[in-house]
This record gives structure tokens, C-alpha cells and sequence, in this order.
């Protein structure tokens, strides 16, 4: 797991300044690899790029990064895991292309090796794991950028502003947007379409960031730049950007692949234990989080099965009565002995938020507002104090397996509502919205208004499905008219089944910039590696396109989501353990925000810093804030929203 970043200018460049430029970047990202820093400069062809390592695979400096190919035509910077790497040697060795005689032992090497037997987009196809990296392709003077599958890793991308002859113009590329703070010709301003997202659905969407001429790579696409010079402009004669892999393609039916239950529930459980064994591989100390849902359980226990010692199991409990809801931590230690791990319960303070809070806007360097980034970056850090430096998640397992509720309620919740008259559904809505502010207990009254909201909309499912996903429904609510997005487009695409469209929605937004993002920076704030054997992409080939009933289980009394990975599961845990309502991995934040952040909050929430930087609504903010402190913590997620906001301001304007 590691870090780059680069720059290529319009023209060539002095070698001492392209240095600079780079050591800067790099060096901003330190966190994402504190074991090693590389650079590859060619002043001739304008290009710089720079690496930082955290070595996993090959722990000596045969895996020192940016590497060159062995031919001299490929220079490579590379972020994240192949993880079928060996198998790939020796597809490689025995068709004869190349001899036995590596250098080392990284999966940076068998790329390049891959890459020259093979070319790009054959090798992509190939590859089994979570990745970007920048590529140049020295032969054809082309640079690219390539994301994995489902956007575990992150690459951005922007253009300098200047266009004159006294600014060398260029195009840089980063694995985070803090690598481009040390560059003076990028814009400051605001991508309003992105500000618009962030309250929309508490994380940027991509394309976008949250800088203004600053891009996202998103999930599964290439970015193609074929350079020439030509005095005094930017002059990248061809660029392309495509998707090699894509989602949608997931839920394509082979009608000859028909299988028995029997070999459905075979064929899943060979797929997840093989990503497992290959996600394992490591040379450095590896464990799991297990937060007693079924996604963690299976890992853990699949994983610990596989090993002849008690493998290093991490969970967070909330130790205050006013969390009884969300606290699942009892669950996971039950778990935890049942399956013989070492087991360490990670209790939430007062001083934890306290000593963390401050430094969520380096963590997350856009904007980013899922309030469950305080747990995940406090279990994170704790797992890399306690001398890890892999962690096996359970991430990817609701998308892939069918595991939100949303799946199921959403449509029904069509069905039952969609052709009511609009009069009576503002009668419904009202009714259960009241029901929700009379609730005390914080979890259950946010369920309770955001049901009430989808009934609202019940005509259109996407409509159900923002109300259910969405933090600010309507962000010109709480944005200022001049900050407004005119583009209101939908993400919501249309497949025959009612539930592969909700699936595929997540698979494109919700997994990749508020899941992966949550937890890839998280983690890598640690300098700790966290992968997701449920994101393999065989696991999704073969699950995705499966009827619902090998996801979703209506019974009498309740109804089984998940029903695939529950069946393997109770093969290793009692039912008991993990049949209950899913509740993720949430936070009493409304408590929270009334009493031990009340006071951070409230600097945040200065009705002067908010007027003067004019982005906000104040008399907005004023209303929901005091409504909270009222008792109402429907609102909690709302002003989180605005903290997040206001505290990315702060730290990176």
C-alpha cells in the first residue's frame, strides 16, 4: 500500500525545479507509505513522479518505487495489492515469456512483467485486487492512469491554470488532494457541483472533487494522455478516458451458468475463502475487524480456520448507556472466543473523540461526513499501534450480497405507496414524521423520518432512494443561492430488476465515495493496509446476477438478507451469534453533539465565520442547530454535515 504523486508539463523542464515540485507532493502524503520514497524525474519529456511505500510484499528495496519495466519502454508508480500476483508469474513462466529469474518479490515487478508480455488491457483483466497507479509508456509517449474495479484506491487529476509563457503548464495527478496544496498554479475555488453532493449525500461524487479543475479516476476507468510539445500551451494532442471495467455488466444473466442451491452455496464459499487465502499473503503481521455483523464474522472466522495461530481480531464498543443501541461490541467478543481469536475491544472515550476530532479534516482531505470516520479511524489506529500492518474488513459484503434493508424495503415501499394520490401520502408522511420527533431513542427515530420521507416519494423509486441515501434531499435548502448546482442529474440507472438498480447505484456511489473512501483514508492516515475479500471481483461475477432469493429470504416472522453468506456462516458460528437486525457501524451522534462535542461544535457553527465565508445559509443553520439542542436528533446527521464542512474550511482554505 503506498502513495504518488506526479507532474507533466507542456514542455521540458528544469530537473531541480520538477524535483522540488515532487519532494513537496510526496511528502504530503507520508502517511500513505512512511517505509521508503522514490522519485523518477526525466527532464527531457517535462514528467516527474513520485512514490511512498509501505512494504507488505517485499519489505528490501527490490520493490523501491516509481520502477522501470526490464525492457526500459514502462515506468510505473503503483498504490495498492494484486493479490493473484505469484499465480500471474507463473502464467507468465511457464508459457515461456519470461525465465524464472525475478529481481524480487513484489507485485509492482509482475505488473510490469504482465505489462510487457501482454499490454495494458489485457493485463488489467488479469489483475485480481485493489489498485491505481500511473503508468508511462515511454515507446508511444503515452501516460496513463488506471483505477481498480470498484474504486478501493484513489487517483485525482487536474490541469494548471495559467496559460502564458511565464507559467510552465501542466497536468499533475495525486492518490490524495492534498498532494496538490504546495502547487501555486492549481484553482483554489470551489467545484459547486461537488459542494452541492457533499451536502447532498455527506461525501463528493465523482468525477468531481471538491477543487474546481481537480478530477476523480473514478471505479473501474482509464485515463489515456498522449503528450506533444508545442511552444507556450498545454497541448496534450489526444486524451481519452474509458471504462475498462464496468459494474453494470455485473447483472448480465448467462442463462447456461443455472445452478442448485447446493451449488450456489459450493461455489460461494470456494470463492470466498480463495480471496481470503490470497488476500492473507503478507510479510508483515495481518488480523481482522470484527464488528459481529455477518460480513466481519465470516472473515474472521474463515480466516482464523486458515490459521494455525489466533489471529488479531479488533472491535469498538461505546461504553455510555445512551449508546446502548449502537453498540454491538458485546456481540463481537462473544464471536471473538467462540472462534478463538485475540481479541481486543477498542472502549470510545471522551478523550478518543476529543484527541481525534481535531484532526478529521487531515484525515479526510475533501470534505466527507459519515459520522461512523470516527470510529473506523480510531479502530484503524489502535489495530497499527498494536503492531499490525493488514486488516481484513468485511467492506463490499451489503452491496454484493444483498445486505441493506433498503433493498428490500424500497420496493415494497413503491409497490404499496407508488399509485396512492399525492394527498394522501403528505398524510402518511406527516403521521410517521410526528411518530419519529416523539421517539427518544436516537436510532430508531432517524429510521422512523427517514421512512417517512421515502413514503413521501413513494412514486419513484429512485425518489424512495435518495430520501433513504441522502443527508440534505434538497441541498439548495442549506447552500446559498450563488453556490447552488444548476446540474441536478441522476446517478440512478435503470435495469430490469427493481433491486440490481439499487444495488448497481451503490456499486457506482455509495461503496466507492463513502465506503472505500471512509475507510482507505482511514486507514491510511495509520499507515495500516485494510483490504476487502468480498470485492474480488470473481465473488461479484458470479453472486451479482444470481436470483434475489440467494440474497433475500422472506419468511413468516422475518425476513433474511444476506441469505447466501448466512448459510456458510452458521457452518462456523451458532445462529444465535449474528441473527439479528443489521444496525452498521453507527454512532449516538446526536448525544454526542449535545454533550461532550457541544462545544466544538458551537465554535464551528459561529453565525459570523458562516456569514463571512457566505457558503451557508445561516438562518438554516441557526434553525436545525437549535432544534437538536432541543431534543430533536433527526437533525444530528444535518449538522454533522455542516461541522464537516466547516472544518474542511478551516484546515484547507
Amino acid at each position: 500500500m503506498c502513495g504518488f504523486a506526479g507532474l507533466l508539463y507542456s514542455r521540458p523542464y528544469q530537473l531541480e525545479k520538477i524535483k522540488y515540485e515532487i519532494t513537496n507532493m510526496i511528502r504530503s502524503i507520508n502517511h500513505r507509505g512512511p517505509d521508503d520514497e522514490g522519485l523518477w524525474i526525466d527532464p527531457n519529456l517535462g514528467l516527474g513522479i513520485g512514490h511512498k511505500r509501505l512494504a507488505i510484499q517485499d519489505l528490501s528495496k527490490n520493490g523501491y518505487q516509481p520502477m522501470e519495466s526490464r525492457n526500459g519502454r514502462f515506468i510505473i508508480a503503483f498504490n495498492g495489492e494484486i493479490y493473484n500476483h505469484l499465480d500471474l508469474r507463473k502464467e507468465l513462466q511457464n508459457s515461456g515469456i519470461i525465465s524464472s529469474n525475478w529481481i524480487g518479490t513484489s507485485d509492482t515487478e509482475t505488473i510490469l512483467a504482465c505489462l510487457v508480455a501482454w499490454g495494458l488491457n489485457k493485463s488489467l483483466k488479469k489483475f485480481v485486487g485493489m489498485f491505481s497507479f500511473v503508468l508511462l509508456d515511454k515507446y508511444n509517449k503515452k501516460l496513463f492512469l488506471v483505477r481498480d474495479r470498484f474504486g478501493e484506491k484513489p487517483i485525482y487529476y487536474g490541469f494548471s491554470k495559467k496559460h502564458s509563457y511565464e507559467y510552465n503548464n501542466f497536468l499533475t495527478f495525486a492518490s490524495e488532494i492534498s498532494a496538490f496544496k504546495s502547487l501555486k498554479n492549481l484553482s483554489s475555488s470551489i467545484n459547486i457541483n461537488a459542494l452541492n453532493s457533499f451536502f447532498n449525500f455527506g461525501y463528493v461524487r465523482g468525477p468531481n472533487s471538491i477543487r474546481e479543475g481537480i478530477y476523480q479516476i473514478q471505479p473501474g476507468e482509464l485515463l489515456e494522455i498522449k503528450f506533444s510539445y508545442k511552444p507556450n500551451t498545454m497541448n496534450f494532442s489526444d486524451l481519452k478516458k474509458y471504462k475498462w471495467f464496468d459494474s453494470k455488466n455485473l447483472f448480465i444473466v448467462n442463462e447456461k451458468n443455472k445452478y442448485k442451491e447446493s451449488e450456489v452455496l459450493k461455489k460461494t464459499e470456494d470463492l470466498i475463502i480463495n480471496s481470503i487465502n490470497n488476500q492473507s499473503i503478507s510479510k508483515v503481521p495481518i488480523g481482522t475487524f470484527l464488528s459481529g455483523g455477518i460480513d466481519s464474522t465470516l472473515i474472521t472466522a474463515l480466516l482464523q480456520k486458515n490459521s494455525n495461530q489466533s489471529i488479531n481480531s479488533f472491535t469498538i464498543s461505546l461504553p455510555d448507556d445512551s449508546s446502548k443501541n449502537f453498540n454491538e461490541g458485546h456481540f463481537a467478543k462473544k464471536i471473538a472466543k467462540h472462534l478463538g481469536t485475540n481479541h481486543t475491544e477498542i472502549s470510545i472515550s471522551e478523550d478518543h473523540i476529543f484527541n481525534f476530532i481535531k484532526d478529521i479534516p487531515k484525515v479526510y482531505s475533501e470534505p466527507f461526513a459519515d459520522s461512523s470516520q470516527i470510529p473506523t479511524t480510531i479502530v484503524c489506529s489502535m489495530a497499527r499501534k498494536s503492531g499490525l500492518s493488514v486488516v481484513l474488513t468485511g467492506d463490499g459484503g451489503d452491496e454484493i450480497f444483498g445486505g441493506y434493508n433498503r433493498y428490500n424495503y424500497i420496493p415494497k415501499i413503491n409497490n404499496l405507496f407508488g399509485k396512492l394520490p399525492k394527498v394522501i401520502l403528505e398524510l402518511i408522511f406527516s403521521s410517521i414524521s410526528n411518530t419519529s420527533n416523539l421517539i427518544k431513542d436516537e436510532y430508531t427515530s432517524q429510521k422512523y423520518f427517514k421512512l417517512s420521507h421515502s413514503i413521501k416519494n413513494a412514486n419513484e423509486l429512485s425518489k424512495i432512494y435518495n430520501y433513504l441515501v441522502s443527508i440534505w434531499p434538497d441541498p439548495d435548502e442549506i447552500i446559498n443561492k450563488e453556490f447552488s448546482s444548476i446540474n441536478k442529474d441522476s446517478f440512478f440507472t435503470k435495469l430490469s430488476s427493481k433491486r440490481n438498480n439499487l444495488v448497481l447505484s451503490d456499486l457506482y456511489n455509495y461503496l466507492p465515495y463513502d465506503i472505500l473512501t471512509k475507510l482507505d483514508r482511514a486507514s491510511m492516515y495509520s499507515s495500516l493496509e485494510t483490504r476487502s475479500p468480498f470485492l474480488d471481483h470473481r465473488i461479484a461475477e458470479f453472486v451479482c446476477p444470481l436470483p434475489w432469493e440467494y440474497k433475500l429470504r422472506e419468511g413468516i416472522n422475518n425476513t433474511q438478507n444476506k441469505w447466501i453468506l448466512r448459510k456458510i456462516l452458521y457452518k462456523y458460528v451458532p445462529r444465535n451469534f449474528v441473527d439479528r437486525p443489521k444496525k452498521g457501524f453507527s454512532i449516538p451522534l446526536g448525544t454526542w453533539l449535545k454533550g461532550p462535542l457541544r462545544s466544538w461544535a458551537e465554535d464551528l457553527l459561529d453565525p459570523n465565520i458562516i456569514k463571512s465565508q457566505g457558503y451557508l445559509n445561516n438562518s438554516v443553520v441557526r434553525k436545525y442547530w437549535a432544534e437538536l439542542l432541543e431534543g430533536n436528533t433527526n437533525h444530528s446527521s444535518k449538522i454533522w454535515t455542516i461541522l464537516m464542512w466547516q472544518a474542511w474550511l478551516l484546515e484547507w482554505t
